[in-house]
């Protein structure tokens, strides 16, 4: 190959590349933002579509009145932050929780036995039932799942611990 045809090549190739730069194709797809307002808005969409009757409590917050056997009413409570949705039921408040040794164990063994939700002490002290998600991949039909797998497990927590 001559020199003439080597400089041709890599004039054309620099020229290529030039392009590529200057129109901002990368080899790296951008990665998806997803805002507070962009997961409240699919939350609210969520919402309306699930036929819950639901309370507004905050631009982030959201609250679904429930009533069960053993936890007569209570509220399922959805949030998001940035990209997460965090849906949980305070089933206690630390003034009515008597942190035994019994009490922890039967709480590990509904972490053990509840299948999507964690059961846990929040940095306030009070006892709930939650689940966490990835809004990018909540549909409809994981949407009402979650939410009623959460209450149902509050329900079966709080009657595992009632005195």
């Amino acid at each position: 190959m001559n020199i003439l045809l080597k400089v041709k090549l890599c004039l054309a190739s620099l020229l290529i590349l030039g392009i590529f730069v200057e129109i901002g194709i990368s080899a790296t797809p951008p990665k998806p933002v997803f805002t507070q307002e962009s997961s409240s808005a699919k939350v609210g969409r969520l919402l309306e579509r699930s036929g819950y009757k639901y309370e507004k409590k905050g631009a982030e917050v959201w609250t679904i009145a429930f009533t069960a056997k053993t936890l007569a009413s209570f509220n399922v409570i959805l949030a998001t932050q940035d990209d997460l949705l965090v849906t949980f039921v305070i089933i206690s408040h630390k003034k009515d929780i008597e942190l035994t040794p019994a009490f922890m164990q039967k709480l590990l063994k509904f972490n053990h036995n509840l299948d999507r939700v964690k059961v846990g002490i929040d940095d306030d002290g009070d006892l709930f039932v939650r689940t966490d998600q990835a809004i990018r991949v909540v549909d409809d039909k994981e949407f009402k799942d979650n939410v009623e797998q959460v209450a149902a497990a509050a329900n079966e927590v709080y009657a595992g611990i009632k005195p």
